[in-house]
């Protein structure tokens, strides 16, 4: 789930031994015309400790600096579109994607 600051996540602890994660959030922004921007970037992170067998939620926060970018006239801006948001346990380990709208 995500609203306008935050994306919370349930992580399941499916061993028998007290567990730790670190859940982290890629913002991956809209295409636009004559802009380079990276492909995804870290928008936020947070850690979650987890009992063996047993489910807790997460809520990762993210703020207008993770869908930020620097425009030489402008300064900061936030580019209107869709931004894809990935969570996973790394960038090479999303584990689902939501949409959002700026």
């Amino acid at each position: 789930m995500i609203d306008d600051e935050t994306v919370r996540v349930a992580v399941e602890n499916v061993t028998d031994r007290y567990g730790r994660e670190i859940i982290q959030a890629y913002v991956s922004p809209p295409e636009i015309d004559g802009i380079s921007r990276p492909v995804q970037e870290l928008g936020g992170f947070a850690t979650v400790e987890i009992p063996a067998g047993e489910t807790n939620t997460v809520d990762v926060s993210l703020d207008d600096l993770a869908f930020r970018r620097y425009d030489e006239d402008e300064g900061w801006v936030v580019d209107a579109g869709q931004y894809n948001v990935g969570v996973g346990r790394s960038s090479h380990d999303i584990r689902f994607e939501v949409v959002t709208t700026r």
